[in-house]
């Protein structure tokens, strides 16, 4: 047996954030404590103690307009830095859906959607105004607060509503057929 993870990536902004939490074996336990997991948990790891507390890895870069070039070179570093990361022990993905920076949210939205299909995982898309909101409200960063909106949704179960395809872009104006809120 091995620990599992979920993934966030915020890239909304000129500001890539990428955020990882490492899980319990079973999405039903209400806490986390070092005695839950399976394996040790990485010294980088904090533990974000709130309504559900879990051991976590962030990362923010400012890449500016580079954002959608150096994704995908950001998102491979930072997982290399995880002790014990690989593909198949991902539980989830979550990420933020916009209203933000038309091509960065794009990119963000199709590399994640792109992992979620291909990993037949479940995708928490949701909108920068409820990351946002959770981000004051406890004085996260974004790609944290977002990682905590997703976390807290994936222990209510139900990974079939959270299909990778229901995770959409949402532009200014009115909203799309993505999140209003947050998808949960």
């Amino acid at each position: 047996m091995s620990n599992s993870f979920g993934l966030a990536v915020h890239s909304t902004t000129e500001v890539l954030e990428l955020a990882i939490a490492l899980l319990p074996e079973s999405s039903c336990l209400k806490s986390l404590s070092a005695e839950s997991l399976v394996e040790p948990i990485p010294k980088s790891f904090k533990l974000l103690s709130l309504n559900s507390p879990y051991w976590y890895g962030h990362r923010s870069q400012l890449l500016g307009r580079e954002l959608s070039s150096e994704m995908h070179n950001c998102l491979a570093s930072f997982l290399a830095e995880v002790p014990g990361f690989e593909w198949q022990r991902l539980k989830w993905l979550a990420v933020a859906t916009g209203i933000g920076s038309f091509t960065s949210t794009r990119v963000g939205l199709v590399l994640v959607r792109t992992l979620a299909e291909q990993l037949d995982l479940p995708l928490y898309g949701v909108t920068c105004e409820a990351i946002a909101s959770h981000s004051t409200e406890l004085d996260l960063p974004l790609g944290l607060a977002l990682l905590d909106l997703a976390y807290e949704v994936w222990q209510q179960g139900n990974p079939d509503q959270h299909h990778w395809s229901l995770a959409l872009p949402l532009y200014g104006g009115e909203f799309g057929a993505g999140a209003t809120k947050a998808q949960g």
